[in-house]
C-alpha cells in the first residue's frame, strides 16, 4: 500500500523519471565490480546497454545472462513435447532484450531458424 501512495506522489509531481535513474545509477555502482569481472571473464558475450538490461531485469552481468539458460530449457522442454525442434522457425514473443533468446540455438539447435520482436523496438536491433 505504501508504494503505491509513493508512487502516486512521485507520478503526480513528474519525479518517476528522477527516481528511476537514480536507482538505475545505485545498481550500475552497486554491481560496478561484479559487472567488470563478467566482462573480463567473458569477453565474447555480447550484452545489451546497461540501462535496457535495467529497465528488463536487474544490471547484474553474470544474473542476466546465465539466469535465462534455465527457461530457456525449460521451454525447450516443454515446446518439445509437442513439435520436433528441428529446421523449425521459432519467435520469442515479447523478447526484450533477448536474454532468454539467446541461448536457444545452444539449447535446441542450431538448425532453427530464431526470430525475436518486443513492443519496445529499442531492444530489438
Amino acid at each position: 500500500m505504501k508504494k503505491i501512495v509513493v508512487k502516486r506522489f512521485l507520478a503526480h509531481f513528474n519525479l518517476l523519471p528522477l527516481v528511476e535513474q537514480l536507482n538505475f545509477y545505485r545498481q550500475k555502482f552497486k554491481n560496478k565490480e561484479s559487472n567488470k569481472a563478467f566482462k573480463k571473464n567473458n569477453p565474447d558475450v555480447k550484452l545489451p546497454p546497461d540501462f535496457y538490461i535495467y529497465e528488463t531485469f536487474q544490471l547484474n552481468y553474470e544474473k542476466f545472462y546465465t539466469n535465462g539458460i534455465p527457461t530457456a530449457e525449460w521451454l525447450v522442454d516443454h515446446v518439445s513435447e509437442f513439435k520436433k525442434l528441428e529446421n523449425s522457425r521459432i519467435l520469442d514473443w515479447g523478447c526484450g532484450t533477448g536474454r532468454i533468446l539467446r541461448h536457444l540455438p545452444i539449447i535446441a539447435g542450431n538448425t532453427n531458424e530464431y526470430f525475436g520482436c518486443d513492443y519496445n523496438p529499442k531492444y530489438v536491433k
